[in-house]
């Protein structure tokens, strides 16, 4: 393999033997640190925009991008043209020092080759196992057997051509070793023969994406996976035929049926692993490539039952394992933001193998489905929750090339230049980069192992009855939880890794390279035989067992397992803690909400990252370093690449203590060093107390503002087009030659039409409007538009992508009253989509779905934006006061003068006093300096603001959107069509007072 691969992949683990954190590799982190995004190529590639787009990522701070073919590519995927636009950012992307990474399929899941493996023949095409109450007829049903008792019919269902998920081809069975050599000839090799020559340098690696056992279920929920062949493989691998006892598959029939349940899915994930993943790890590690993506699936029992089987054996095959983390949660509900169970499990699977198995690297996709609204301020947060679990590279997804269709409602948000905040997107980039470079660096500290029950799952699910799997998952994530809330940090041990690569040694039990004090059962109902000797010989040798008696009631066999095992005892948090002492801990106040702890050891030193991941609550308490007072504590900020001595106490038992004040979402990226002017890391001469000759900082420091004076009187001075939705059309009756009812564009029925015509109002107030505004459409919809029988020219509408249309409207055809825009519809138009009005005016509700036009003013309330004219706006707005201030320097506090945001409703802003702009704020604390800039009498104030897409791309018609686990596209074609539903933009009240500490406190 070449030495290029290698160094991304192990780079930080090489120096991170050697010292912990390299100041200036910190606050100028290298592009390996960086995000590789999800580069949507979904329209006519051109070169021109393909490089405006990568440089645009550049400047934002991201290191490097996915290509990757996804619904609305023009370009022909995998042909010469395509390769040429390869080509082309492979250059761009090294002229700009990034790296342009590979994908493996037309959209996903992997495997199909755009349709060209299914096209091959039946063989190649997916199979399921289906279970009928009928005899069924049709060619794609073979019949396998029969349950006279039961009265069920088992069929071997192969799926046929035409399904419009795989362009018109089908899924592809993956376990089939002979479907996986086509997709790598037809993908793999042909990437290989046209840009070969950059594989392991300029195109570090290939991303495989949602593989699975199965996909396509024969038109049934109640079908399992199936392979050609499987009969006679199950036959030679377990000496007995699985034909005669198929129903114990789908029913808890006769005595065996758990046992041969088991069977059943041990030899299918031993299939996918050994067919799919592990001869493409090995295609890509010979040729210097390194193979990463995720699998289909990953976030709950019950799902990996469906689709996978289990994933964690697939990571010992991938040079960078991963994961897909779909969605706004994090790992448990809140009355602030809803989420989905288990998605701790998510992520551990992946950093545990990856520790295990020596892989330094581990990627998220993340972000997609959380919803435009999903803004810098909230990613960070997820971040934050990824980087104290272990995740050290991530994909943001989606930034699409085109937003033509259905880019717009495809797994949003929109992570790209379309967004407002881009502009100030390289501050998270920057974060990002510096926290993951320094948390790649030194050994995490993991002391316990917690058994993965996912074999108890094998003979638990049923595809029709699911509910004990989801008991044991629900079991799973509340055993996670409890331990994390504790700071005991864990790994997952999967039993196939552990029959591999398990060993026990001096009173520790070893997963390849990694450690363990103590080991955890969880909830479950069974053990292989060798994981039961292992732990016998690791008791033997002084190792503790515990099992998770608080969870065991209602999963049937845990107690039974335990016993297998002398002197294994149940859960007890304080006890977990004496395995290893010498770990840091954080000790808060009871009720607060619980910080969670990331460890890492080095040479000399230790790196803790302390996450308070509440979105409302703030967290004091004290911070312990057991044997630390024999070194000195510093700060890294990841948000300005900064270093600070920490103040701390020294206690008389030898440990480090520091009081600690979270704000809601806050990290904490600290080092601790041992001895006093410990020499400042990564090869620099100077120590790094030399750096900082004035005090050292405190953690705590909660001061509250004084003389604090609220600031009104804010206007709208300046900023960006506003924006009228049209997305309401009448149809031609083509019966009465009226117009029918209006109706949302997408359930506007046109395909049938033979008028092909269609309207919208759009309605002024009295005043009229003074200028031209112009109507947006998209490409390929409109022949032509009249504005109340004037036929409109069409020009470019310079907004938000470029191949969108404008038309101008002139202030002659804007006066008071209902106008009319009819559309006549293209030929070739089979959807409409939503049309909008941009100019300098207002809007104003006037009904559910109804607005006015307003001609523009300056009036607003700041904290109300969408109420004040701005329901549909996107962009940046710049809203001005005047205030008085009567020079009172506050220096008998020894503070500084700061300007404060509460509450606000923007996605970012830049404060300028004076004529002088401060750095953007985007996440808390929303706060600036102004100090500096004051003058005594009067100020000029102004806020340059930021939103999103969400009010404009919505989805508009979908309730407390904001609080969906996730948003697929199919949100946006189920809409409740009521009240019109918009999301929040404003300011907040804004105050100015003296402190030292970024807390904001509201006059009394």
């Amino acid at each position: 393999m070449r030495t290029e691969r290698r160094a991304l992949a192990g780079r930080s683990m090489e120096r991170g033997e050697a010292h912990m954190i390299g100041r200036s590799d910190f606050q100028h982190p290298h592009g390996e640190w960086r995000p590789v995004i999800f580069w949507s190529w979904n329209g006519m590639l051109e070169k021109d925009r393909l490089r405006r787009q990568i440089r645009q990522m550049k400047e934002a701070g991201i290191g490097g991008f996915f290509m990757h073919a996804r619904a609305g590519i023009q370009t022909p995927y995998l042909r010469r043209e395509w390769f040429g636009m390869v080509q082309f950012c492979l250059e761009e992307a090294r002229s700009n020092g990034m790296q342009a990474w590979a994908y493996d399929e037309y959209g996903w899941p992997s495997g199909y080759a755009g349709g060209e493996v299914p096209r091959l023949g039946p063989a190649y095409r997916a199979k399921a196992l289906v279970e009928l109450e009928h005899r069924e007829t049709d060619a794609a049903y073979r019949l396998l057997g029969h349950d006279g008792q039961l009265g069920r019919y088992y069929y071997q269902w192969t799926a046929p051509l035409g399904n419009p998920r795989f362009l018109g081809a089908s899924g592809v069975d993956l376990m089939n070793p002979d479907v996986v050599q086509a997709f790598i000839r037809h993908t793999h090799c042909v990437y290989e023969e046209h840009v070969g020559e950059a594989f392991g340098t300029a195109i570090p690696g290939i991303f495989s994406d949602e593989a699975c056992l199965m996909m396509e279920r024969g038109g049934t929920g109640n079908a399992l996976p199936w392979t050609e062949g499987f009969q006679s493989r199950f036959q030679e691998a377990y000496g007995y035929d699985l034909i005669p006892h198929l129903a114990s598959l789908f029913h808890s029939a006769g005595e065996r049926y758990r046992e041969i349940r088991y069977d059943y899915w041990r030899l299918m994930v031993e299939l996918l692993v050994n067919h799919y993943s592990k001869p493409i790890f090995e295609w890509c590690g010979a040729r210097g490539l390194a193979f990463t993506g995720h699998y289909m699936g990953e976030d709950h029992l019950t799902k990996i039952m469906r689709y996978l089987g289990d994933p964690m054996p697939h990571y010992e095959y991938m040079h960078i394992p991963g994961l897909d983390y779909l969605g706004r949660q994090i790992h448990k509900s809140d009355t602030e933001l809803c989420a989905a169970g288990g998605t701790v499990m998510t992520v551990k699977q992946v950093t545990s193998a990856a520790r295990q198995l020596n892989k330094p690297r581990v990627l998220s996709e993340l972000f997609g489905g959380a919803g435009q609204m999903f803004d810098l301020r909230m990613q960070k947060w997820m971040i934050d929750w990824h980087l104290v679990l272990g995740v050290n590279m991530f994909t943001p997804h989606l930034l699409p090339y085109s937003m033509l269709g259905v880019a717009k409602r495809d797994w949003p948000p929109v992570i790209g230049p379309q967004q407002p905040w881009w502009s100030h997107a390289g501050q998270l980039h920057d974060y990002q980069a510096r926290v993951t470079y320094a948390l790649s660096q030194g050994e995490r500290q993991v002391p316990l192992l917690v058994l993965h029950p996912m074999e108890s799952a094998w003979e638990l699910y049923r595809p029709q009855e699911t509910a004990a799997v989801e008991a044991l998952s629900d079991r799973l994530a509340e055993l996670c939880l409890r331990l994390l809330d504790a700071q005991l940090d864990f790994d997952f041990g999967n039993e196939a890794i552990i029959a591999r690569h398990g060993r026990v040694e001096e009173g520790q039990l070893i997963v390849g390279s990694a450690a363990y004090k103590g080991v955890v059962i969880p909830a479950c109902t069974r053990l292989r035989p060798s994981t039961v000797q292992l732990l016998r010989q690791f008791h033997g040798e002084g190792g503790v067992i515990w099992y998770d008696e608080w969870a065991c009631a209602p999963i049937p066999g845990l107690l039974e397992t335990a016993s297998f095992i002398p002197a294994a005892r149940g859960l007890d948090i304080e006890e977990l803690r004496l395995v290893q002492p010498a770990l840091c801990r954080f000790y808060g106040k009871e009720g607060d909400h619980p910080i969670w702890l990331h460890e890492r050891q080095g040479a000399g030193g230790k790196l803790l990252f302390l996450s308070n991941l509440s979105m409302s609550g703030q967290v004091r308490g004290e911070l312990r370093i057991p044997g630390g007072a024999r070194g000195e504590l510093y700060r890294w900020d990841g948000e300005t690449g900064e270093v600070s001595r920490v103040a701390a106490t020294a206690g008389e038992d030898g440990a480090l203590s520091v009081r600690v004040s979270f704000r809601p979402r806050q990290s904490l990226l600290l080092e601790w060093k041992e001895g006093a002017g410990a020499e400042a890391v990564g090869g620099q001469e100077e120590r790094i107390a030399a750096s900082h000759s004035g005090p050292a900082v405190r953690l705590n420091e909660e001061r509250t503002y004084g003389g604090i004076v609220e600031i009104g009187g804010f206007n709208v001075a300046g900023g960006d087009d506003n924006l009228l939705l049209l997305d309401q059309f009448q149809c031609r009756d083509e019966e009465g030659g009226g117009w029918l009812q209006p109706a949302c564009a997408q359930d506007t029925e046109i395909a049938s039409m033979r008028t092909r015509l269609v309207r919208t109002a759009v309605a002024v107030s009295p005043e009229g409007l003074p200028a031209q505004v112009r109507l947006i459409a998209e490409p390929g919809i409109c022949h032509s538009i009249r504005w109340d029988g004037v036929m409109l020219e069409r020009t470019v509408a310079d907004w938000m992508d470029p191949e969108y249309e404008g038309y101008g409207v002139p202030a002659r055809l804007l006066g008071p009253g209902i106008h009319y825009a009819e559309i006549e519809l293209r030929t070739e138009c089979r959807e409409l989509e939503n049309m909008y009005l941009r100019g300098n005016f207002k809007v104003v509700r006037c009904g559910p779905k109804q607005f006015r036009l307003h001609p523009w003013n300056g009036d607003c309330d700041p904290s109300d934006l969408v109420n004040s004219g701005y329901p549909f706006f996107s962009g940046s707005l710049s809203l001005r006061t005047e205030f008085h201030w009567n020079g009172d320097a506050g220096e008998e506090h020894g503070s500084r003068w700061h300007i404060y945001c509460e509450k606000p409703q923007f996605a970012g802003a830049v404060l300028e006093i004076n004529g002088h702009a401060a750095a953007a704020r985007v996440w808390e604390p929303w706060a600036w300096d102004v100090t500096d800039w004051l003058v005594p009498g009067r100020n000029e104030l102004v806020f340059h603001v930021v939103n999103t897409l969400r009010n404009v791309y919505g989805p508009h018609y979908v309730p407390h959107d904001e609080r969906m686990p996730y948003l697929r596209r199919v949100v946006f074609l189920e809409q409740q069509h009521h009240e019109l539903v918009l999301q929040p933009f404003g300011l907040g009240k804004v105050y100015m007072g003296y402190g030292l500490s970024d807390r904001n406190h509201k006059k009394e």
